[in-house]
């Protein structure tokens, strides 16, 4: 019997891959590679040849096409969550806005649905107006509010009339035409009549704006906050046109309310998505240092790390645990 030759076998090198290996960065075999110790903390490592990633000599899952996949659905996921976000922003904007015009207008629209109710309820008394007596002078009908006097004394009150229900009243085209500007004139002025409770709103609409701010500034880290502040800009101006756009709806039939929120959007509503902008710009310039103070407070060295980030971005190194 011839002796069969044993197998060649290849010299281990403890410092070399000697495995199948994929590279995390492209996917290149790094079989063969050298291993190297990474001077800064002394791990063993190799780095690969093709596009320089570092991997250290630890096993890993492979990665499949699937990873970059949800990858992208997880990007596009968060870029419709921060459309909803902005929508959202704009939405408060415009809604806090007509909320204090709203209730700014509440005085007027008062006025004048009781004025046109009066009017009506007179043109509708006016086949009655005047009653003839045997050997009398003729009884007159003086219309007041929500009831109406003749001369000899007698109150009629006039059903379906309450002191918060004027605002509700629909205005006929006649009367708006005829009367709405002698009615403004004779009860003083549209804004002798302005209702001061709409300067409540400012309170929510400032600490909404500073907490709206806050978040831009925090989610929006690739950019600086110059460009952050772009976002509560845009929403603003698209705000101040939704305003604009519902005050000059057009309607064959108008409430009181409708009319005399007309004559205060225009000055109110602007005003109020001014000052929530300074708040939003606000926030947008105090977000990251309120973002890190709160990091700082709440976690521990060694947990903070994965939220480094929030240093980085401007420069800032992450702070050295006391």
């Amino acid at each position: 019997m011839t002796n069969q030759e044993s197998p060649q076998t290849e010299a281990y090198t403890p410092d070399e891959i000697r495995a199948d290996r994929a590279c995390i960065g492209c996917g290149f075999n790094l079989f063969g590679q050298t291993v190297t110790k990474e001077p800064h903390y002394g791990m063993a490592i190799t780095r690969c040849p093709e596009c320089g990633t570092v991997a250290a000599l630890q096993t890993y899952p492979a990665m499949s096409h699937w990873v970059n996949r949800f990858r992208s659905i997880i990007a596009a996921v968060w870029i419709v969550l921060l459309l909803g976000a902005f929508a959202g922003n704009t939405m408060i904007l415009t809604g806090l806005s007509l909320s204090a015009t709203e209730l700014a207008s509440e005085n007027l629209a008062e006025i004048i649905g009781a004025s046109h109710e009066e009017w009506d309820k007179a043109r509708e008394a006016q086949p009655v107006a005047t009653i003839t007596q045997p050997n009398a002078a003729p009884t007159q009908v003086v219309i007041s509010g929500s009831t109406f006097t003749t001369s000899n004394g007698t109150t009629v009150v006039i059903p379906g009339s309450g002191s918060n229900s004027f605002r509700w009243v629909t205005i006929s085209e006649e009367w708006k035409r005829d009367h709405l500007d002698s009615t403004i004139e004779q009860a003083g002025g549209v804004w002798a009549n302005a209702d001061g409770e709409f300067l409540i709103m400012l309170i929510p609409g400032i600490i909404v704006g500073v907490l709206c701010g806050i978040f831009w500034s925090v989610t929006l880290l690739g950019g600086s906050k110059k460009r952050a502040m772009l976002v509560p800009l845009v929403a603003c101006l698209i705000a101040v046109a939704m305003v604009i756009g519902i005050n000059n709806a057009d309607s064959s039939f108008q409430w009181a309310r409708e009319i005399s929120r007309g004559y205060y959007a225009p000055i109110i509503a602007p005003i109020m998505i001014s000052i929530q902008l300074v708040a939003l710009c606000l926030g947008v310039l105090l977000g990251r240092k309120i973002a890190r103070f709160v990091v700082v407070m709440a976690l521990p060295a060694r947990n903070r790390v994965p939220l480094s980030l929030l240093w980085t971005c401007e420069g800032h190194s992450l702070p050295k645990p006391k």
